[in-house]
């Protein structure tokens, strides 16, 4: 029987033919099969009291409310395939931990909910459950939040929404299957050791956040991991995961009305829980270049250079996204063409902009640096890669980009986005994300408008406020010589600042609803995507064409 052990490996049915005989038996064992009393409509016209959820955003393809336990939900109509997407998205990644940051709860209760036992029905029902519908489960942990999703066929959209919904509300964590995860989690510090990608970005936090949560690992540290206790783990599940932290989102071929009455009915019962008080300390301003380094087991030397950044749509976040392009994003761009093509010191090289909606990110470049073919020094081969990237951050502070190289870069931005946002289920990341994020489910047009907007003038601007050499941060990640091994990364804090200021931190959705009704409304409001009928065609030597008008992303 297999179980639940692997959570990065997605669980895949086999048989289509059992999917469709014991769907009406999935529903008996689910424990939801049977009429339920019919909801009112949700419309401008019903009456407040007999609504069992307020309507923020009705569109033709879409429906947004928030549960009288302040839960948010949102059901996006796709009508491209027969499939759909259920999504839950909890604001409890690890930089909300709290007490235990550092011990990567978060990351550890992930493992023990998504398809772990409940009071409702045991880890292997579950999982014959998920065999039944042709699930494809998982979840993830990131450093604000944590989601969960199962992709199906839309007939199961019910089951999908009510397994997500028990994992939520009513896990037992239970003792068997918290030590089994442990030793799962035990085995991923060991592969993360030595991966070279997050030893890289684990340095990166250390190095650009002295006191601010996001400093840690969010599968934490290992010692202090497995000081843990089962207790701890129930006491946070029940501490953040309640209905007014969360968002859920179902997208697909799905009646969205129907949807949102199954999951009101589902959450009836639970009520808003009370959330902790947080509050992060803002990073004091960088006022000289410091650099961190650790080892891995690579071949050649990496680099990274990193300038304090900015917020996530505040000013000059979307101009520095253009800069990266214009930067180091492809062939055409200037670090590729001038640090890597001409002056050949690195292998690879690349330009990026981080933000985050809870605090100030960063701009970064990365490289790869080869050994020096003249015999210099690593140092001095370090040195003149670092040289050579400041001279091009400076000709772009010095002067405006050019109109070519900003409307290259825009493509690329807007294809990347484009790109990553055709599936359910990547859509329905994308909508819980752009919620928790900004209080807005049409961000991704609200940027696209703003990014056609930025200027070269607010390009040069942005890297004139962002790229100052005096607050340079330099993460150095060097090959193992012979005999080392990686160690595993060890907690680092900036020291006591107690004159330090500290941000609140608004968790409870309630606030999340006003953001929502101001960001779909008057000009804000988004038109719905618009499917229209599949047209076939035969041209006169045969060949068959087949043709579907979708707006719900820019692409064909």
């Amino acid at each position: 029987m297999q179980h639940r052990g692997d959570r990065h490996r997605e669980r895949l049915a086999h048989s289509a033919r059992w999917m469709v005989v014991l769907a009406a038996t999935t529903m008996v064992i689910a424990g939801w099969a049977g009429d339920e009393a019919p909801a009112a409509p949700a419309n401008a016209n019903t009456e407040k009291q007999s609504m069992p959820y307020e309507v923020i955003q009705q569109r033709p393809d879409r429906l947004l409310v928030k549960l009288p336990n302040r839960m948010i939900v949102v059901v996006q109509q796709v009508e491209a395939a027969p499939v759909v997407s259920v999504q839950m998205a909890v604001r409890t990644g690890s930089i909300y931990e709290q007490e235990f940051v550092g011990a990567g709860l978060s990351h550890y209760l992930e493992h023990m909910l998504s398809g772990g036992s409940t009071t409702t029905r045991t880890e292997a029902e579950t999982n014959r459950i998920l065999s039944r519908i042709g699930a494809q489960t998982n979840a993830s942990t990131g450093l604000d939040t944590v989601r969960y999703y199962i992709n199906t066929t839309s007939d199961h959209v019910d089951t999908a929404a009510g397994l997500v919904s028990d994992w939520m509300q009513n896990a037992i964590i239970d003792e068997g299957e918290f030590q089994r995860e442990r030793e799962v989690i035990q085995s991923e510090f060991a592969m993360g050791r030595g991966d070279p990608n997050r030893l890289l970005w684990r340095l990166t936090q250390q190095a650009r956040f002295r006191h601010h949560p996001a400093r840690h690992p969010t599968i934490g540290y290992l010692d202090e991991f497995e000081q843990v206790t089962r207790e701890q783990l129930v006491d946070f599940y029940e501490r953040m995961y309640v209905p007014n932290n969360m968002v859920m989102a179902v997208v697909g071929d799905v009646d969205k009305q129907a949807v949102v009455k199954r999951i009101a009915d589902l959450w009836r019962e639970v009520p808003a829980g009370e959330l902790p008080e947080i509050a992060f300390p803002e990073e004091p301003t960088l006022d000289a270049p410091h650099e961190l380094e650790g080892k891995a087991g690579i071949r050649a030397t990496r680099v990274r250079l990193a300038f304090p950044g900015t917020r996530l749509g505040e000013e000059h976040d979307f101009a520095l996204d253009l800069l990266a392009g214009v930067l180091g994003d492809g062939e055409a761009s200037r670090l590729v063409q001038t640090v890597r093509d001409e002056q050949g010191v690195v292998n690879t090289i690349s330009a990026y902009n981080l933000s985050f909606p809870w605090g100030e990110g960063f701009f970064g470049v990365d490289a790869e640096v080869p050994a020096a073919a003249d015999g210099a020094s690593e140092a001095a081969q370090l040195e003149k890669v670092r040289e050579a990237i400041l001279e091009q951050s400076g000709k772009v502070r010095d002067e405006p980009v050019s109109e070519a190289e900003l409307d290259r870069a825009r493509r690329q931005v807007l294809g990347r986005i484009v790109y990553g946002a055709q599936t359910a289920q990547r859509i329905a990341t994308r909508l819980t994300s752009d919620i928790l994020a900004t209080g807005d489910p049409d961000y991704l047009q609200h940027y696209v408008e703003a990014l056609e907007q930025v200027t070269p003038e607010q390009v040069q601007a942005a890297a004139e406020a962002v790229l100052d050499e005096q607050r340079l941060i330099s993460v150095v990640l060097r090959p193992l010589g012979p005999g080392e091994q990686a160690e595993e990364l060890q907690r680092r804090d900036g020291g006591e600042q107690p004159d330090l200021t500290h941000e609140p931190v608004k968790l409870d959705n309630a606030h999340l609803r006003d953001r929502l009704r101001e960001s779909t409304a008057g000009e804000a409001a988004v038109e719905a995507a618009e499917f229209d009928p599949i047209e076939r065609f035969e041209l006169d030597n045969g060949l068959r064409v087949i043709v579907q008008r979708s707006t719900l992303v820019p692409a064909v």
